[in-house]
């Protein structure tokens, strides 16, 4: 079956969400302020940069897979070193994002609970869902979308307690904050680049265009809602203490027949998690198959096993952060240079 524009948006919106949603307020308060918005729209410039780069480098493609094209395009042995690195920077996506996911659950609710049993029930359901077909995937993508949607509906339960003074413009700003901003907001909208593989598994090729602008805008559009809330809920020398302010907003939020919401919703994030990491999870086996000719479930069972060794393997914090700022860097690179590279090998194909 192939993947219809909507399924494929829902797809990429919710790749790109991951975990960043919950601490990027306090990234772009910290670069620029009560401006954050400024540098997330920036960035939405520089994806929409990105999809007409996708436009013109897939467009006209009747090759079967994104490794065929790049066979047709570059030849055998460059199609396969480029395969290479996609696959190591999908392999570490697919790991960090899961561990990053598990600092929040240990440090926020389950601190008594072994990171090890932690890590495991997570793996399950990562490696559960990176066997199913990408249309099964994209459907329960769609599902997910949904609920995230309702949570994120919830924060405007604080609005009696908004503090619109927050969003003042600060004295000064320098345009190196912005661009900084810029930078470390663009690492939260990673994702986009799996159209690569997606573009082969549409309806309608034609579409790809389409389909990488509307989810980034969508996206974006959803950053702001819920960066303009938490600047609107806590004062910026407050909003620089806090890891994960979106969270932090959940836990102020009380019903009469529920308090401590924000337990509740560090669980429910379970699928969007699962979703993002096992898409790239599923990104690799492809690129791994192409490489080794292993049969898909093999693929992803040994794939898996990697990236449980190396979730493991990160045992604080602050360094799964780094870590993931630097497979952000990559991949932010590699969303520019793969399609780049197509068009200028495209006049000799």
């Amino acid at each position: 079956m192939k993947l219809t524009t909507s399924q494929t948006v829902a797809l990429i919106v919710m790749v790109q969400f991951g975990v960043g949603i919950l601490s990027l307020p306090s990234v772009l308060a910290a670069e620029a302020g009560s401006l954050g918005w400024v540098p997330l729209l920036a960035a939405g410039l520089f994806v929409q940069v990105a999809a007409f780069l996708y436009h013109f480098s897939l467009g006209k493609s009747t090759e079967k897979n994104l490794f065929l094209y790049m066979e047709s395009l570059m030849g055998s042995f460059l199609s396969k070193c480029l395969t290479a690195v996609l696959l190591l920077y999908f392999l570490a996506g697919s790991a960090i994002i899961m561990r990053n996911y598990v600092f929040v659950l240990t440090i926020w609710s389950y601190h008594e609970t072994p990171v090890f049993i932690i890590i495991l029930l997570v793996w399950v359901c990562v490696v559960f869902l990176a066997t199913c077909k990408i249309h099964s995937i994209s459907r329960v993508a769609q599902i997910v979308f949904a609920g995230v949607l309702f949570l994120l509906l919830l924060l405007l339960w604080q609005i009696p307690h908004f503090e619109y003074s927050y969003l003042r413009f600060p004295n000064t700003v320098s345009p190196s904050s912005i661009f900084s901003g810029t930078v470390e907001t663009s690492l939260s909208l990673i994702g986009f680049e799996l159209i690569l593989l997606f573009h082969f598994l549409l309806k309608d090729r034609r579409q790809t265009l389409k389909i990488v602008t509307i989810s980034n805008w969508l996206t974006i559009g959803i950053y702001l809602f819920v960066v303009l809330i938490v600047f609107m809920q806590f004062s910026p020398e407050k909003l620089g203490k806090l890891i994960w302010p979106t969270l932090s907003v959940y836990k102020l939020i009380e019903f009469r027949f529920l308090q401590r919401l924000e337990y509740i919703i560090v669980f429910s994030w379970l699928p969007l998690i699962v979703i993002t990491s096992g898409t790239y999870l599923w990104g690799a086996g492809k690129c791994a198959r192409y490489l080794f000719s292993i049969k898909n479930r093999w693929v992803i069972l040994i794939l898996s096993l990697i990236i449980f060794a190396a979730a493991l393997m990160v045992q604080r914090h602050p360094d799964s952060v780094l870590i993931g700022d630097y497979i952000g860097y990559v991949g932010v690179g590699a969303a520019f240079f793969v399609p780049l590279l197509f068009l200028c090998f495209k006049p000799f194909k």
